[in-house]
Parts: C-alpha cells; sequence; structure tokens
C-alpha cells in the first residue's frame, strides 16, 4: 500500500515483527514519502530517524490530558 499514490499514511506498531533489512527498507521509504505520516510506535530510534516532529499523550498539573510536543 504505501508504494500507491497517498497524501497521509497512518501507521500503528509498523516496526514490531520485522527484521533488520525491512526495517531499514521500510524507514528509507518513509523518509522519501513527500506526505504527512502519523505514526504511532515505542520504537523511538525509529522515531527519531524517520519523524520531524513528536508528540507524546499525558496528564497535565491539573490532570487534565494533553498531547505534548517532544523537544529531542
Amino acid at each position: 500500500l504505501m508504494l500507491r499514490r497517498a497524501n497521509v499514511l497512518i501507521l500503528d506498531e509498523p516496526t514490531n515483527d520485522l527484521d533488520i533489512a525491512t526495517l531499514d527498507t521500510l524507514e528509507e521509504i518513509l523518509s522519501e514519502f513527500n506526505g504527512a505520516i502519523i505514526l504511532v510506535s515505542h520504537d523511538r530510534y525509529f522515531m527519531d530517524n524517520v519523524c520531524n516532529q513528536l508528540y507524546a499523550f499525558g496528564i497535565n498539573s491539573k490532570g487534565e490530558k494533553i498531547i505534548q510536543p517532544m523537544v529531542g
């Protein structure tokens, strides 16, 4: 599907159960993708290599749910 024309990709844990060669290929394809990618992952190394903006879900000091930008 990633080889088809698209403006937005939504990926949930795309690195699960992939070998190193496939991870490298996925990283290369996503880095060259000319659109928006919404990526959910616990693989911070992968996200640091692919993403230019990271956001995290959390709770502020008032107990409110928030989405905050993550600083490198």
